[in-house]
């Protein structure tokens, strides 16, 4: 009958659209350009090309990508471009878990596949179930420059504020460091490390030290005089949820305290996870872009037994990011000369070899010969306060030559390990 025939025609294409849908997302999963290409010339029709678009991973346990996802998660740039060119393609389709293939894109590291899906028009503030964002993605395994991008392009769909501090090494301008606040979790200590960042009541962390390195766990900082108070007059209290927060990994952004409630400008990054911190320091931030800066900075060494850095670390700018419109033009600076938002860019993008190269010149230069005598200069106080100098210079001199010679031969040296590792 005329029924029985339209039954089994649309079975028909029932079968060949969903064989077409297969075909479709094994050549994004697995194929190449060409061959999605091909799936998509065969379709029939508009509709069907459409449902091509919009058609995701079916099963229990699949994630439900769609092409674009698989796309995005295997920086296929040349198929990104073409699925985004396609009328039907959305770009803010989601998967079974919320997100969208920004997402994908962030969680792979691929910086130039997010600038692709941006400029589409995909949403920077979109949440998946666990309520990231495609920064927040990114952030949590400090993929810096997709973290980076996200902030100096997109930086008004990010959820958070962020703060950056302009490191220099022995008066050698080294790189930036980029935080990305929780508010969410200790609104007052982000307020407070925001306002000295920004110099809020005459009180700023630019021209402050880093004053303590301890090896594989904290470099410390934000000194201001004898108090080190807070943007609100004093100490302020622990917030709970900040507390809570487990010092799980390197970057975090912590307040530095002497006990329960006693908090103010210090603060302290971790260099690796601290667990016996946890539950006695706030955590408020996590570095987001700077990674290799910290690493340059932590190779500086320290001299005596109190944890001082070698080399004077310099807080020589600092301030909201990304800055505001109306200090384009300059970003204040205690150093000699002011620098320009461009200058700061192109600091913050340098490479973990150049921030090296950096620090390796700032010790080369700090290194000091001991002066020669005066000459009839026979004073014995004279000459003992002299000698006593000379012998802490020395010392001085010996740490800075230990921690050179260390980054050059390490610089120097070919890569031929075989992926042994040492039985401790």
């Amino acid at each position: 009958s005329r029924q029985a025939r339209h039954a089994c025609r649309a079975s028909t294409m029932s079968t060949i659209a969903e064989s077409h849908s297969k075909a479709w997302l094994t050549a994004a999963k697995t194929g190449t350009v060409v061959q999605l290409q091909a799936v998509y010339e065969a379709a029939s029709s508009s509709d069907e090309r459409r449902q091509l678009c919009q058609s995701r991973d079916q099963g229990v346990s699949s994630a439900g990508h769609s092409a674009l996802h698989w796309a995005a998660a295997r920086g296929l740039i040349a198929m990104l471009h073409w699925l985004v060119g396609l009328g039907e393609t959305d770009v803010n389709l989601r998967n079974n878990g919320g997100s969208i293939a920004l997402h994908s894109a962030c969680a792979n590291n691929c910086a130039e596949a997010v600038q692709l899906l941006c400029d589409a028009g995909a949403d920077t503030a979109a949440k998946d179930a666990n309520g990231e964002t495609p920064f927040d993605v990114a952030a949590a395994r400090n993929y810096a420059e997709v973290a980076s991008l996200l902030l100096e392009s997109h930086g008004a769909h990010s959820p958070r504020s962020h703060a950056f501090l302009q490191i220099s090494v022995s008066g050698h301008l080294v790189g930036m460091l980029i935080f990305d606040l929780f508010e969410d979790l200790a609104p007052r200590a982000c307020a407070n490390f925001l306002g000295l960042c920004e110099g809020i009541g005459g009180r700023c962390y630019r021209g402050t030290r880093f004053h303590r390195l301890l090896h594989e766990q904290i470099l410390q900082g934000g000194r201001l005089g004898q108090d080190s108070a807070s943007i609100f007059g004093g100490k302020f209290a622990d917030e709970r949820p900040g507390l809570a927060r487990a010092h799980d990994a390197r970057g975090l952004l912590c307040l530095a305290n002497s006990g329960v409630d006693s908090n103010g400008s210090q603060f302290y990054v971790t260099l690796r996870p601290t667990p016996h911190l946890d539950g006695r320091h706030v955590v408020f931030g996590r570095l987001v872009c700077g990674d290799a800066v910290l690493a340059a900075v932590e190779g500086v060494g320290v001299v005596g037994d109190d944890a001082k850095p070698a080399l004077p670390i310099v807080v020589n700018g600092s301030g909201k990011w990304p800055p505001p419109s109306a200090s384009k033009a300059r970003i204040s600076s205690v150093a000699e000369s002011a620098v320009t938002l461009g200058e700061v860019g192109s600091v913050s993008a340098r490479t973990c070899d150049e921030v090296q190269s950096a620090v390796r010149d700032a010790l080369r230069n700090s290194l000091k010969r001991p002066s020669a005598d005066v000459a009839g200069d026979d004073c014995s106080g004279c000459s003992a306060r002299k000698k006593s100098q000379k012998s802490e210079q020395a010392a001085v001199n010996l740490s800075r030559w230990n921690v050179l010679e260390g980054m050059d031969s390490a610089a120097d040296s070919d890569d031929d390990s075989d992926g042994a590792e040492d039985a401790s």
